[in-house]
């Protein structure tokens, strides 16, 4: 999906995609938690491939924030 955006960056091959939970804590703090990172010429080997959304703890409420460094 983010490859197919006009992002140029997420077109090269050795693309690399950080993902991460932004939430608000009890407290009214912003938390950002990084729960994975995956590669556009992975094979579908790494660990982070396979895990979905659920088994990372995602709630309601929470933002997906999207790098690619």
């Amino acid at each position: 999906m983010v490859k197919e955006m006009v992002n140029p960056e997420a077109r090269r091959e050795d693309a690399k995609f950080l993902f991460y939970f932004v939430f608000e804590a009890g407290s009214g703090h912003t938390i950002v938690r990084s729960v994975g990172k995956i590669f556009s010429c992975g094979d579908g080997r790494h660990l982070d491939d396979v895990k979905s959304l659920e088994e990372l703890g995602f709630q309601i409420g929470y933002r997906l924030d999207v790098a690619i460094p």
